[in-house]
């Protein structure tokens, strides 16, 4: 999420939200998406950054990053058989880019330690690798250290996010208009926030079974 330099806070809202089959099945499609889409890009990278290509800069400007994510995208919709990213695929445009960015950050973050730890020697690679200093328990390799997970064994997303570009608007005092999901309702009263700044929107399906909308606002 990028701030403009006159933001003073940032503060998130929880609300309930009223379960329709059309919620329900729209949340599940875009999680499945979201979790294929994840374990795609995170192969693809470690294929273009991982240990075996230290020596290639990773991407580091808004534009480099712009430009990996679009390659990501239009590599995973033809993945899928698609031409370019489409609302065919169940998981909206914006969405994904956020998924995304979340991701190149963690993996620049990865970047860092894999490279430390490709300085260590040989005998210290292999004193990781079995857990001679109670520091890896899971005995992986040293490249695998800090490592982004692949979503395995059902692990999965629960949360769907998306920036707001302008794009959420509150409707009336319980309905709420988000990209992807269209209209959605509200347990709560939200007449009152019509006029702020939100900057995310967080769908997610609790524990409990049931939809909570985060709401994330900016002042300034």
């Amino acid at each position: 999420m990028k701030l403009s330099k006159t933001t003073t806070s940032v503060y998130v809202r929880r609300f309930r939200l009223v379960e329709t089959p059309e919620l329900t099945d729209y949340h599940q499609q875009s999680i499945n998406v979201q979790n294929e889409l994840w374990n795609f890009a995170n192969k693809y990278l470690e294929a273009t950054y991982g240990y075996k290509h230290l020596n290639r800069k990773f991407v580091a400007t808004v534009i480099q990053k712009r430009y990996i994510l679009n390659a990501i995208k239009v590599k995973f919709a033809q993945h899928k058989g698609l031409l370019k990213w489409s609302p065919k695929l169940g998981l909206h445009s914006q969405a994904a880019d956020e998924l995304l960015k979340t991701m190149l950050t963690n993996f620049g973050q990865y970047r860092r330690v894999l490279y430390k730890a490709s300085l260590m020697t040989i005998d210290e690679k292999l004193a990781y690798k079995n857990n001679e200093h109670s520091n890896n328990r899971q005995n992986r390799s040293w490249y695998r250290k800090g490592s982004l997970n692949f979503l395995r064994n059902r692990a999965s997303f629960k949360t769907v996010s998306l920036p707001s570009n302008g794009q959420i608007e509150i409707k009336s005092a319980h309905h709420i208009k988000i990209q992807g999901f269209g209209i959605v309702q509200v347990v709560e009263n939200i007449k009152n926030l019509k006029g702020s700044k939100i900057v995310i929107s967080k769908v997610k399906r609790k524990n409990n079974e049931q939809f909570e909308l985060q709401l994330v606002f900016t002042q300034e």
